[in-house]
């Protein structure tokens, strides 16, 4: 598996709804989402349309948190429950997962064991990553792309 691109980011400022998260409970990820989703669009200081779920604080064991989230102006006042996070601007690996949004899972796993593994990418493994649901984003249909942006070492 390869990247379709290669993209630098601007430095964003992310806000949403969080939790830990490991091999035996990926499961309850929609979950975190289907609190999160009612909220896009009135979320004060939202940037956009485009909702984010970006995996960080990685322990190499398999465990992160992993936030369902949108970009939001720096200054503004959240919901007590959301939770805010820097990302850095940075180079990215863009992959994208098509089809329905139940089998992400596999394009996670392709992207871990043939695209990363395979040496061609130099990952920053500190940095988060992220998917990234624009426009083609529709779910429960098999048309629907959700982007994978994987962060690059310098």
């Amino acid at each position: 598996m390869k990247p379709e691109r290669n993209h630098r980011i601007a430095a964003m400022t992310v806000a949403g709804m969080s939790d830990r998260y490991g091999p035996q409970t990926l499961a309850r990820i929609p979950s975190l989402w289907g609190r999160f989703m009612h909220l896009l669009g009135h979320i004060p200081g939202q940037v956009g349309s485009i909702a984010y779920g970006v995996c960080y604080n990685e322990d190499g064991h398999g465990h992160f948190d992993y936030m369902a989230c949108v970009e939001v102006k720096d200054s503004v006042k959240l919901p007590e429950a959301f939770e805010t996070l820097f990302i850095p601007a940075r180079n990215y690996a863009v992959f994208v997962h098509r089809g329905p949004v139940e089998e992400i899972g596999a394009t996670w796993r392709a992207i871990h064991e043939e695209a990363i593994p395979g040496g061609s990418l130099k990952v920053d493994k500190a940095a988060p990553c992220f998917e990234r649901y624009d426009e083609r984003f529709k779910p429960g249909t098999a048309g629907s792309e959700v982007e994978i942006w994987i962060p690059l070492a310098a």
